[in-house]
This record gives C-alpha cells, structure tokens and sequence, in this order.
C-alpha cells in the first residue's frame, strides 16, 4: 500500500530528525539570547498563572524549543489557553535564571527577540527539514487512511 508506506516514511522522518530540529532550536536560542535580550543564556521559559490561580511553568527545552521548531509564537498561544504570562526567563545551563522579562512590559523586546529566532528558524537547514515533513502528515495520513479503508472494503465483500 503505496500512501500508507508514504505515510509512515514521513513519520520515520520526522522522528528521526527530531534530535537535530532540537539541537539547532536550542542553539537558535542560546546564540541570540545575549545579543537581543542582553543576557546570555541557554534557554528560555515561562511563567505565569491560570485562571485558577494555579502557577504555571514551561519550560525551555521541553516546551519552548518545540515551539520554535514548529513555528508557533508561545506567547499567543498560553494566552489563548487562558494562561496570564507574567514573565520570560534566561536561564544557564544549570536552569539558574539568568534574567527576566516582566510580561507585559517587556513584550516588545520579547516579540523582537521571537522573531528574530523565528527567522533564523525557517532559514535553518534541519528546522526547515522538520517542518516540511510535519506538513506533509496532515494530506498523507488523509491518503493513507483512504487507501486502508478501500482495501476494507474491497476484503468485506468477499465474503
């Protein structure tokens, strides 16, 4: 089955080019934290609260780097979640905090630092490797199932 083979190749990519997406978002972030923002560090995350008054962190390499490799903005997207951002972190690579930026006062220099990341993101050779492939899910996965579901058919009335 041809689409379902194209499927799950393009799924076999995505994951393995996962390490190197990662790598090259983390380097992304680590060269350009000093130089935008004026404090040197090796990631950045998040904190804020919920409607409920629950803390909420997020953290770099498990949530921020991700972002960036897919494309999206975080800031837009814990807001819409109905999480209220109070600030972004710097941290070393000890996860020490290096430095703040209080949210919203400091959204402009945190919108500046974005999308200069996310420019060098979509320039970057195994971001744009990953991104490709995980756009091409979506219609191969429509194919594949397609293709499966005929081949049901085609077995059910045999009988």
């Amino acid at each position: 089955m041809p689409d379902v083979e194209a499927f799950c190749a393009c799924m076999d990519e995505v994951f393995s080019s996962q390490g190197d997406a990662n790598r090259a978002a983390s380097r992304i972030i680590r060269e350009t934290t000093g130089p935008v923002l004026g404090i040197a560090g090796e990631s950045v995350s998040f904190r804020g609260r919920t409607l409920d008054g629950s803390i909420a962190n997020y953290e770099g390499s498990m949530w921020i780097q991700p972002m960036l490799i897919r494309g999206r903005d975080p800031l837009p997207l814990l807001t819409r979640q109905k999480v209220v951002v109070e600030s972004m972190g710097i941290s070393d690579k000890n996860s020490n905090i290096k430095g703040t930026l209080t949210l919203p006062g400091d959204e402009a220099k945190y919108k500046t630092f974005w999308e200069i990341i996310e420019k060098k993101a979509k320039d970057d050779p195994d971001i744009k490797k990953i991104r490709e492939a995980i756009s091409r899910l979506p219609t191969l996965a429509t194919e594949a199932e397609k293709e499966v579901m005929k081949e049901i058919r085609k077995s059910r009335s045999i009988f």
